[in-house]
């Protein structure tokens, strides 16, 4: 019988090593290599794998972002810029499924949340930026399109985005509670009511940031804080 060399014993690198290795591979390819297996999918997944990253400063700039046509309601791509060696380019995350235009978004963490859109929507959902992957959160209680959104306290306030003033013109997003909650306060003044007993402006607040504790939003010349 032709004599064969004894089997090589398989040596498993200690955790704290495999997840400095893990750290240092590139985001661009973080989705990919959760692929391989079950254990680099929980590996890369867990708070560990970000702290790891930030005790070794391997974080890195990425900027995601909603692409389509201009001037034309179609579902905008979600599209993702990564800055390393490779040319700067958007490249688009087929794994998230494209959004209609008039959606606001806020950043959480590693998750970016989005809330309403054209028509108006109620819809709101969060994405998983480790994993690129999309789950739906609990609807809003107003339908809105164009609105205003911040991060204060953990907490994410949505602001107007349709054409009723209610006492609803604001909601609170408890993220840990996952649950949606009325700030009891009144839309802006500068609402007028038109012959149908509608407001004529539509409070589509287009471009908002949050400052010191509070969201500022506009459209035109209104501005809502």
């Amino acid at each position: 019988e032709e004599n064969l060399p004894p089997p090589v014993a398989r040596v498993q690198l200690p955790r704290d090593i495999t997840e400095i290795i893990i750290a240092r591979v590139p985001r661009c390819y973080q989705p990919n290599l959760s692929l391989v297996c079950k254990a680099f999918r929980q590996l890369i997944t867990s708070p560990q794998h970000f702290s790891t990253r930030l005790l070794h400063g391997f974080t890195e700039p990425v900027l995601y972002a909603l692409i389509g046509e201009p001037f034309k309601i179609t579902p905008l791509s979600w599209s993702i810029l990564y800055r390393s060696n490779l040319p700067l380019r958007f490249r688009r995350v087929p794994t998230l499924r494209p959004i209609l235009p008039g959606c606001a978004g806020v950043t959480v963490g590693h998750k970016i949340y989005v809330m309403g859109g054209y028509v108006p929507k109620t819809t709101a959902i969060f994405i998983d930026c480790r994993l690129h992957t999309l789950e739906n959160l609990p609807d809003m209680q107003r339908a809105r399109c164009y609105a205003a959104a911040g991060v204060i306290d953990g907490k994410i306030y949505v602001i107007g985005g349709y054409q009723k003033r209610d006492d609803d013109w604001v909601e609170v997003y408890d993220v840990e509670r996952r649950v949606w909650e009325t700030v009891p306060s009144q839309s802006p003044d500068d609402a007028t009511l038109d012959g149908t007993g509608e407001y004529s402006f539509g409070f589509l607040i287009v471009v908002w940031l949050t400052i010191q504790d509070k969201v500022y939003g506009s459209h035109g010349d209104l501005k809502v804080n």
